[in-house]
């Protein structure tokens, strides 16, 4: 079990987020020509600004629907949900402006393209870091379950989990991949800031291979106009003062199984012949304990600082200024 930690040892949930999509197919979700939200609009007459809004429709804008409808910025959503504290549900006022608690949340991520920084923790092999093709990107653990037990898979995967969500304390922006289990390209990048995982053993006369399940805890992209997004599940202590996630529907969930074989030291034997990684499932209904075959995780970045000067491979808009954006929201501690 691991559980990403906060201020003062308190776990620590990233919020939900919207990610913008800018295709024509999707106007009102957008964040140039939506009736519900306008971050950018909002945030030119807020701080005197100009040319935000111009710059967001010339680089990301869609007029004649031709962009996959998913195309957005969950790539710098996700970990700007680990960065910063979650925005008040109330919103924000400046300079008599009063910016939603979802607009806060587009600025929020527009500030990590140009400041954030990860680490790379982990990824799939295959072409290019992250990868985006070869058999590990294109294929599901279970159509191969032994090649997906290499050492830089399966066991290279379980130790960043252990080291960095459990050891470190620290959330993890991860690609969780299709939940719908049919675009081994699509991707879906969350913030996954815990994880349970359960052994047995399925054979009396060797203990020293298990069976394993881990389930994974992540936030998630959902529209939530006139709803409150703000947290993907609550959180409770058991008896024995562990802290575990209730599930709620607003959060995104992962099973993932395997066979691992240890070593009399307890640590996993990297080459064994009975690891195999049988299987990545979304849980899309938990109620219903429904479950889709999907992808495996793709890769997984550690939030560090952001930087104090826009990054050298700076993807957010350049007229969002930093020093705007911590006017309106807080960085969590261990960032600032």
């Amino acid at each position: 079990m691991g559980f990403a930690r906060g201020d003062h040892f308190m776990p620590l949930v990233p919020w939900n987020f919207w990610y913008y999509p800018f295709s024509a197919s999707l106007p009102d979700k957008t964040a140039y020509a939506s009736p519900y939200v306008d971050p950018l609009g909002k945030y030119e007459q807020a701080f005197g600004v100009a040319g935000a809004l111009a710059w967001e429709e010339q680089h990301h804008g869609d007029p004649e629907g031709t962009l996959p409808g998913w195309a957005g910025h969950c790539h710098s959503a996700a970990p700007a949900s680990i960065l910063f504290e979650r925005p008040p549900e109330d919103g924000v006022e400046h300079n008599g402006v009063k910016f939603t608690c979802e607009e806060l949340k587009f600025l929020a991520a527009e500030f990590y393209g140009n400041y954030g920084l990860t680490l790379l923790t982990w990824h799939l092999p295959g072409k290019g870091t992250p990868p985006r093709g070869g058999f590990f990107h294109e294929h599901k653990p279970s159509k191969n379950p032994k090649r997906f037990a290499k050492a830089e898979v399966l066991i290279g995967f379980l130790d960043a989990m252990r080291t960095w969500i459990r050891d470190e304390g620290k959330a993890l922006s991860m690609d969780l991949r299709d939940d719908r289990g049919e675009d081994h390209a699509a991707v879906w990048t969350q913030a996954v800031y815990g994880y349970i995982m359960r052994y047995w053993q399925p054979r009396a006369s060797d203990l020293r291979v298990v069976e394993a399940e881990m389930e994974l805890f992540a936030n998630q992209d959902r529209w939530a106009h006139g709803d409150d997004s703000g947290m993907p599940a609550s959180l409770t202590s058991t008896d024995d003062g562990k802290i575990v996630p209730v599930p709620t529907t607003t959060g995104r969930e992962q099973l993932l199984r395997f066979r691992l074989r240890f070593l009399a030291s307890g640590q996993m034997e990297k080459t064994a012949r009975d690891n195999l990684w049988r299987s990545a499932t979304a849980l899309p209904n938990r109620q219903l304990k429904t479950e889709t075959d999907t992808f495996a995780p793709r890769f997984a970045h550690v939030v560090e600082k952001p930087w104090p000067l826009p990054h050298p491979e700076a993807t957010g808009n350049p007229k969002i200024e930093r020093a705007h954006v911590l006017k309106l929201l807080r960085l969590r501690k261990a960032f600032r």
